[in-house]
């Protein structure tokens, strides 16, 4: 057996070693909770440096982490199905594929440079805004789809030859109770908006200083309604330009030029006047190449003739008044056409109508001129005139008609001074 001594050594023994196991168990435990201290400063943003606390943004910042502003009715620019765009362009594109007219509201003035694709179909509040281009090479807008646009103004600062609003083949705009401008340069004159599609415009306003206000490209069978005391006014250029093929309906509506020609009709091109007041300060109400026809409308001009109706082209005056104050009224050119069946045609000083094409006045027009050294009607040795209805006269001593070697076949009682 052993000793009490040798027990008791034992006993010692086991005492340190038990120590020893409970020293070690204590630091691994240290080292563990200090491990995950440092992991828990790292990622929650507790890392600590000289200049003090690096918060959690910054941490973000230093790994260029991207922080999303939040898109508030505050910060919006527009507004669809509920949700809010710091863009425009955002909530077009979010607008539905189709045609679906889903409408996006403009809570503030606009600067960008937008697109509306060829599936889209949306209406635009601009609620009083003001939308303008942040691309100063780029149009405002550029239509591919449909787009219906309200209540506002769209305008740009341009410094490339660009238009205001671009409207593709196919593509249709209408616009309602809208100002239209652009502000360039001499050298990045360009129309206001160049049109080949369709377009609508209800009392909407489209002004140019420099260029054309609307401008139909020869390329395209494109269809213009004007209606509702829009008004279409240019400075320097027409006011509207019909290169070609275009169909024009203007109706209760303004169209004005200062110092060019109102409307420039090419070939092809069919414009119907009705109830508009179509006036020119230089140039001519109307320069005609292609097709018109005008009814309860007020046509003047100043400086030039009120109409030119220019080799080829066909006009057709049902009702109106049509006045020059300076010159001939109407001009009808060789192999013109010119159908007259009412109104008034008057002039100040010259021939209310200076004939070499064909015309032909009947039913109850009244054709009138106070120029004393000016027939009312002059018919040019390859002009032919047919008369069977309407009130010929000239007020002052001058002829009512005074035929140049022309056709003319006047039916009786019409026409009391005549040089035939």
């Amino acid at each position: 057996m052993e000793s009490l001594e040798d027990e008791m050594k034992k006993v010692k023994m086991n005492t340190k070693s038990r120590k020893w196991v409970n020293i070690v168990i204590i630091l691994v435990l240290i080292l563990s909770i200090s491990s995950i201290f440092i992991v828990y400063k790292l990622n929650v943003g507790g890392q600590e440096e000289a200049g003090g606390v690096v918060t959690k943004s910054q941490a973000q910042e230093e790994n260029q982490t991207p922080v999303q502003e939040e898109v508030t009715e505050q910060n919006a620019v527009a507004k669809l199905q509920g949700r809010y765009y710091i863009k425009l362009q955002d909530a077009i594109n979010e607008a539905t594929e189709g045609g679906t007219d889903d409408l996006i509201e403009i809570l503030k003035p606009i600067n960008e440079n937008v697109l509306v694709g060829v599936n889209k179909s949306i209406i635009i509040n601009l609620n009083n805004n003001t939308m303008s281009n942040l691309e100063k090479t780029q149009p405002t807008m550029i239509v591919q789809g449909a787009v219906k646009i309200q209540d506002g103004i769209i305008t740009g600062e341009y410094e490339k030859s660009v238009p205001t609003i671009q409207i593709v083949k196919n593509a249709r705009l209408d616009m309602s109770n809208i100002q239209v401008k652009r502000r360039s340069n001499e050298s990045e004159a360009y129309e206001n908006i160049e049109v080949h599609g369709m377009m609508n415009l209800y009392a909407t306003q489209v002004t140019s200083e420099n260029s054309n206000a609307i401008y139909i490209d020869s390329d395209d069978e494109s269809e213009i309604t004007i209606n509702e005391q829009s008004q279409i006014v240019a400075t320097t250029k027409a006011a509207i330009n019909n290169v070609s093929k275009g169909k024009i309906t203007i109706s209760s509506a303004i169209v004005s030029s200062r110092t060019s020609d109102a409307i420039n009709n090419q070939n092809g091109g069919i414009i119907e006047l009705i109830g508009s007041k179509i006036t020119s300060e230089e140039g001519s109400a109307l320069n005609n190449y292609g097709n018109i026809n005008i009814s309860e409308s007020e046509l003047t001009s100043v400086g030039r003739a009120t109409i030119y109706n220019q080799s080829g082209a066909s006009l057709n005056i049902a009702s109106g008044t049509i006045s020059s104050k300076s010159t001939s009224t109407i001009i009808n050119q060789n192999e013109a056409n010119l159908t007259i069946t009412g109104g008034t045609i008057s002039s100040e000083t010259g021939n209310s109508i200076n004939n070499s094409g064909q015309l032909n006045i009947s039913s109850e027009p009244t054709i009138i001129s106070n120029g004393s050294e000016s027939p009312t009607i002059y018919n040019q040795a390859n002009g032919s005139l047919q008369i069977t209805g309407g009130r010929i006269s000239n007020m002052s001593t001058n002829y009512d008609v005074y035929n140049n070697g022309g056709g003319v076949e006047v039916a009786e009682n019409i026409i009391s001074k005549k040089n035939w």
